[in-house]
């Protein structure tokens, strides 16, 4: 399996996932919400500014 990540010249670059986990699996409900916190949040990188609020600086 490979991914498409967005690379510092506008293209993509493909990525292959390691097959091990990097941290042990832990069974059990989840205790914490922080790795939640930002999973539906996606933004594209290649998009052009859409001049947005968030895109505005300044007070």
């Amino acid at each position: 399996m490979s991914i498409r990540l967005p690379a510092a010249d506008g293209g993509y670059r493909l990525h292959r996932p390691c097959t091990a986990p990097l941290a042990p699996l832990v069974c059990g409900p989840a205790r914490s919400r922080r790795f939640y916190a930002a999973a539906h949040v996606v933004a594209d990188p290649l998009a052009a500014c859409a001049g947005g609020p968030a895109a505005q600086a300044g007070p």
